[in-house]
Formats: C-alpha cells, sequence, structure tokens
C-alpha cells in the first residue's frame, strides 16, 4: 500500500527523495513553487472546515496534518488545543496581531452554537418520542376500558356501598344473596 504522506513529500519536493519511481507527469510538480495548507473537517463538532496557514514547504503541512489527525483521535479538546498551537506558530508573512484568538474565539462560538443545535434537535427528539409514547398509552388504554367494562358489567353495587355516579343501586336482596 502507498503512503500518501511519503507520496506527496515524493511528488512536491523540489529534488526531493524519489518514491518509488514518480510518474513523469508528477515530475514537474517538483520544479514548481508550491504553498501548502491543511484542512480539517470539524463540522460534527463545530460546524465547519478549518483551513491552516500557508506553508512554504510540503513537511511542513503534512506534519501538522499528521498533529491534528492524532489530536483528533483524542476528541474536541485535544483537536482544539492542537489547532491552537498551529495558529500561534504564524509564518513569517503573517503580520503581527493577525488574530488566532479572533478565529479561536470563532471557533468557540461555531462550536457552541452546534452543541446548542444538538441538544435542541435531541429535545425535539424525546418531544416526537414522549408524544408517541402518550398515543400509544392512550390508545391501549381505550381498547382496554371497554373490556374492562364488560368484564366488571355483571358486578352490580351494593346498597350502602360505594358505586359510581350513574350507576343504579341493585336491590337488597341481591346484596344479602351476594353476601350469604
Amino acid at each position: 500500500a502507498v503512503d500518501v504522506d511519503e507520496w506527496l513529500e515524493a511528488a512536491f519536493m523540489p529534488a526531493g527523495p524519489s518514491f518509488g519511481s514518480l510518474p513523469a507527469a508528477l515530475r514537474p510538480l517538483q520544479e514548481q513553487t508550491w504553498s501548502f495548507r491543511v484542512l480539517v473537517d470539524v463540522r460534527a463538532w463545530a460546524g465547519r472546515l478549518l483551513t491552516s496557514r500557508s506553508f512554504g514547504t510540503i513537511t511542513e503541512a503534512l506534519s501538522l496534518r499528521r498533529r491534528v489527525q492524532a489530536a483528533r483521535l483524542r476528541g474536541w479538546d485535544a483537536l482544539r488545543a492542537a489547532w491552537a498551537e498551529c495558529m500561534s506558530q504564524r509564518s513569517s508573512s503573517d503580520a503581527p496581531g493577525v488574530g488566532g484568538s479572533c478565529r479561536l474565539a470563532r471557533l468557540d462560538a461555531n462550536r457552541a452554537a452546534v452543541l446548542q443545535r444538538n441538544i435542541e434537535a435531541r429535545r425535539r427528539r424525546a418531544a416526537v418520542q414522549q408524544d408517541r409514547l402518550c398515543r400509544s398509552v392512550e390508545g391501549r388504554l381505550g381498547r382496554l376500558v371497554p373490556r374492562l367494562e364488560k368484564q366488571l358489567g355483571h358486578l352490580v353495587p351494593c346498597v350502602g356501598h360505594s358505586h359510581s355516579p350513574g350507576m343504579a343501586s341493585a336491590p337488597e336482596s341481591v346484596c344479602s344473596q351476594q353476601r350469604g
């Protein structure tokens, strides 16, 4: 299997080490001046893609890519810390004060917005599930009540005993028969 990082280094490093036999069509890549950026997909955490500063060599970009990939496996906090470190290492072409902290604040705001959307989505799903459960229980009770009424319908309350409103009391002779 081809190691993508090694292949990229071989293809983009001027007079760099050859990775196997670099296809002839790719050899002109080594003669050009390139700049590289690392893109990190954090849409699941922060709803966006991150773009690194520009790097003058493929080796620098791949080094950051490896650090970010390793951090990503450890979760959001590790990834954010690795990204903050990357942003603090300005290239010499960056103007002083160009805002890594401002970009990090926007990233944190995006993260908070994604978390809030996730919470709201979970609440909506829970409400829908609760509504379905309530309708299901109401339906079962609606079917059960007539069956219970039918089963209990042969029982007639006796005089002097508690009974449901609207139900007539049975004559005392029936009550005495039931007691006896």
